[in-house]
């Protein structure tokens, strides 16, 4: 919104804005695992509109996300939460990326639809100068002649008597973004419209600045725009609750899961995948204290009967408010433990693949404190390569001279992420592999080869904030996260004043200590439930 990109420190409105619409969702430039869960559940009367909006390539973005994302920003917007920073910083990239391209395509006119003006001019300029000129478009209007779908597109140019229809992205894998194939057939069959007998082509311009071109797709849209159509006549909100890592960064987080926690609806389990869903609502169990009545046996047919004792479990742990051990101690003994935690960026702000900015330990010496290294790439864009490479050959030093004293120590980390970034940076810098091979057997994934064999727990998330919460631990800045830390450090990268670049950079080293410290109290809790008193549940 106009807001947003004042709150941005952007001069210039978001160009994509239609009258009475939302502004583009930055989120776009992301990518996002989307797991459907149905229910007949939940289902809440809207405000309908009396006249419905225009179908915009918001629309299928919204769509391909979360059907009930686009009836609530279509119906009930108020309901929506404010852009955090970095929501608006992929915002600030995306527009500054928009106006690079801009800048390396001569001789285009626009945008033809300035921000904040009446649409329909805008649409016949359009028309007018496709008609009449070949020169390339940019930000022209395109509307359907029944006034029901409209679009302002990045760029139209002619190719020959080819029209191509360009967008510009900070994504850079298509197969990662639906939408925008999606979006992108949406301008295709407008500039269809509006010329009819015109071949329409297809294409965007990624995060790298190369050109993709897009297939058309013209049956899926079909189905997307039905489905849109249908949520827009709809009065009732959708029951839809997709899985926590999916809704956690979304504008209606707080509508959806606060609702579905008030009634305790058994979505909300990790436990509880798609798949699984309907065929509990078959069995009658809608609620999570319906799931931990029911014994495990009772859950018979095709994806329940190989979790059914995980899934009660989990119920159980819920109903019970206490963790319930599902396996024997799966913490290995008697080796030192070296805390393990990155700090990582995200590639599509600016193109680049991704980047870790900071590879933190914590060290447990035998008598005194923790002792914590943070190799930290602070040499900003002058000087990428080398800094990205200093980091991590300053880390691996230290990781080889770790297991020099201590072979048998192990690197414990939470989730798969520090080991994806040390294979992707052993095949980046190719004479570290040797050394990364030797960390990378030292590896120990609290979460998948901890938490997750051992305990369900009264959580909706096993994410390391809520875990360690659990387990007593509390972070000295309690907003700070993973997109608080990138925001963090590309604001230190920009800034030219030194003393508050080191101070930016000081956050991040002491929010990574806590990480450290955090997986640290999740080990030690964790083996405690093995020690606790029979009955007792460990916390």
């Amino acid at each position: 919104s106009t807001a947003a990109r004042a709150q941005a420190g952007l001069q210039e409105p978001v160009p994509k804005l239609l009258p009475g619409r939302q502004g583009r969702n930055p989120n776009a430039a992301r990518g996002v695992s989307i797991r459907a869960m149905s229910s007949d559940r939940g289902a809440t009367p809207a405000r309908v509109k009396s006249t419905p909006p225009a179908i915009t390539a918001d629309s299928f973005h919204h769509l391909a996300r979360c059907e009930r994302r686009f009836f609530l920003i279509e119906h009930d917007p108020g309901e929506k939460a404010p852009p955090g920073d970095f929501d608006r910083l992929v915002m600030e990239r995306g527009v500054a990326h928009e106006r690079a391209i801009l800048a390396r395509t001569p001789g285009a006119i626009g945008p033809v639809w300035p921000f904040g003006v009446p649409l329909e001019p805008a649409v016949r300029e359009t028309e007018r100068l496709l008609r009449e000129r070949r020169s390339t478009i940019y930000q022209g209007a395109l509307r359907s002649r029944d006034g029901a779908r409209a679009g302002v597109p990045d760029f139209l140019l002619w190719e020959g008597d080819t029209l191509v229809v360009r967008e510009v992205k900070l994504a850079t894998r298509l197969a990662d973004h639906p939408e925008i194939a999606l979006q992108l057939e949406h301008y295709a069959t407008l500039a269809e419209e509006t010329l009819p007998g015109v071949e329409v082509r297809t294409e965007f311009v990624n995060g790298e600045g190369l050109r993709v071109p897009v297939p058309r797709d013209p049956g899926s849209f079909a189905a997307q725009l039905a489905a849109a159509r249908a949520l827009l006549r709809a009065t009732e909100e959708p029951g839809l609750l997709k899985s926590h890592s999916t809704c956690a960064e979304c504008p209606f987080y707080e509508h959806c899961w606060s609702r579905a926690r008030a009634e305790r609806r058994v979505e909300i389990l990790s436990e509880v995948t798609a798949q699984r869903l309907p065929r509990l609502h078959d069995l009658g169990i809608a609620t999570v204290d319906q799931l931990a009545a029911t014994a495990p046996g009772a859950l018979r047919g095709p994806g329940l009967q190989n979790g059914a004792e995980r899934m009660v479990a989990e119920a159980r742990a819920h109903r019970e408010e206490r963790p319930v051990i599902i396996g024997a101690d799966p913490l290995p003994a008697d080796r030192p433990c070296v805390w393990f935690d990155l700090e990582g960026n995200v590639g599509q702000l600016d193109g680049t693949p991704p980047r870790v900015y900071l590879w933190g330990l914590g060290l447990e010496p035998e008598r005194g404190e923790t002792v914590f290294d943070a190799f930290l790439d602070d040499r900003g864009a002058e000087a990428r390569d080398e800094g990205d490479r200093d980091a991590w050959q300053r880390f691996l030093a230290r990781a080889e001279g770790i297991l020099d004293r201590s072979p048998t120590a192990l690197f414990v980390h939470y989730a798969s992420y520090e080991k994806t970034m040390m294979n992707l940076y052993a095949g980046r810098y190719p004479e570290t592999e040797r050394a990364a091979t030797r960390v990378k057997a030292r590896l120990f994934d609290l979460y998948h080869g901890g938490v997750m064999k051992a305990v369900r727990l009264p959580l909706v998330s096993y994410s390391i904030k809520q875990v360690a919460s659990l387990a007593g631990f509390r972070w000295r800045n309690p907003a700070a996260g993973g997109l608080w830390s990138i925001v963090q450090y590309q604001r230190a990268m920009a800034t030219t004043d030194a003393a508050e670049r080191a101070r930016l950079l000081h956050e991040i080293v002491e929010y990574n200590h806590d990480d450290l410290v955090a997986t640290r109290a999740v080990w030690q809790w964790l083996g405690g439930l093995y020690r606790a008193p029979a009955g007792g549940d460990g916390r």
